[in-house]
């Protein structure tokens, strides 16, 4: 009985772990970047956060940082549909931006509430009250009532974000992008079940498909400059994390998608700020006259 324990003692030392995702074992890059996850958001940047807000970071941030493998069985056919739908929401950001910047709705917003007002309602209070409704409607609503919000409510970040930066003039002809989720879907359909038990290749190749559409639409356009290729870089990075999410998401049975949706769309809300920002020039008595069709390639 001794010998017997002792063998059942060493094999338990020997035996593999099991990844709770795949139940295939754990590699050491696997386990290391477990250790990397298991840091909390205050640790990584040296500042104290309230529990709530750090649990929540701690949560989104596990789920970017994860390598690793998809499970076997993954719904890649689900994905594709998601991001069917986040074309959809990014196109009525953006179509909202067009009609934001139309003269009489922006003088309707500055001229009653002041910039401001409306700066602070466009990046701080409207994006905390459409988590905040989605949480509630998650219980209230279906799924289609909720998507009809997020498209009404992207509409109107689009009009207030164009609202707010109008003024700032962009030499660059074409608007930032907002990406290719349509391709990002399809290119995960494609190539997502000979490279899922490699996450990393997977992002790469998945992301990487819709960065050179990109990059080739604006070389044929002849619209390659700096500005256009930060755009797309800034697109890719935010394309990566919310695959990171949807991924998770649909490991978690969570089939809606809809937290990951919303992501997008407030992601689109602050990278059209900091594009605008940063290569936009302020003119008081010009505002920018973006483009009706180029944007929605993008979308």
């Amino acid at each position: 009985m001794i010998d017997d324990s002792k063998e059942q003692q060493e094999n338990s030392m020997t035996a593999p772990e099991k990844s709770s995702l795949s139940g295939k074992p754990y590699t050491t890059s696997m386990k290391s970047n477990a250790g990397m996850s298991r840091k909390s958001v205050s640790e990584l940047i040296g500042v104290e956060l309230p529990p709530l807000i750090d649990g929540k970071l701690n949560e989104i941030y596990r789920k970017i940082v994860d390598t690793s493998p998809l499970p076997d069985g993954f719904d890649y056919g689900h994905m594709f549909e998601s991001y069917v739908w986040r074309a959809i929401f990014l196109t009525s950001f953006t179509i909202g931006v067009r009609i934001g910047n139309i003269e009489l709705i922006s003088k309707l917003f500055t001229g009653t509430f002041g910039t401001t007002f409306v700066t602070i309602l466009t990046y701080v209070v409207l994006p905390a009250g459409v988590v905040y409704g989605d949480k509630k409607a998650e219980k209230e609503a279906n799924i289609h009532e909720r998507r009809i919000m997020l498209i009404g409510a992207s509409s109107l970040l689009g009009i207030l974000g164009s609202v707010v930066n109008q003024h700032y003039i962009i030499t660059e002809s074409s608007a930032p992008s907002y990406f290719l989720p349509g391709l990002v879907g399809l290119a995960v359909q494609v190539f997502g079940p000979q490279f899922g038990h490699d996450r990393i290749t997977f992002l790469a190749i998945s992301v990487g498909c819709a960065f050179s559409a990109g990059m080739l639409t604006m070389i044929c356009a002849q619209d390659f400059t700096f500005g256009t290729l930060f755009g797309l870089t800034l697109s890719a990075i935010c394309a990566t994390i919310n695959l990171q999410i949807i991924i998770a998401n649909i490991n978690e049975s969570k089939k809606e998608m809809m937290a990951s949706h919303l992501a997008a769309v407030l992601m689109a809300l602050y990278q059209h700020m900091v594009f605008s920002r940063l290569f936009g020039e302020y003119s008081a008595e010009h505002k920018s006259t973006p483009s009706i069709t180029k944007p929605l390639l993008y979308s």
